[in-house]
């Protein structure tokens, strides 16, 4: 888990946290720093993000991107519309417009 800088955050006491304060400090900031704010709209809390993550029951295909205008995934748009990926390859391009 890594520590997003904010007030309300416990920062790591290792070098993960000692990496944090130097770049803290490059930038003219302090731990203390973000606790100085007195406007709530810019006070940053903090929060932690994972660094790893478990996928689960990950599923991928390797696709070929040879066309910019047709999209790598099938749209809400298109399943309403009953339209598949690739299915207009052989329109003209005007035609292949309007149909987006």
């Amino acid at each position: 888990v890594l520590p997003l800088a904010g007030t309300k955050i416990q920062y790591p006491e290792n070098e993960c946290g000692s990496m944090y304060e130097k770049l803290l400090q490059e930038l003219g900031l302090s731990k203390e720093s973000f606790a100085n704010v007195k406007d709530r709209e810019l006070k940053l809390g903090g929060d932690y993000r994972k660094l790893v993550c478990d996928l689960g029951d990950l599923q991928f295909d390797v696709m070929e991107y040879s066309d910019p205008i047709e999209p790598l995934m099938q749209t809400d748009l298109m399943k309403i519309n009953d339209l598949q990926i690739g299915a207009d390859k052989d329109c003209p391009p005007d035609e292949k417009k309007e149909r987006l």
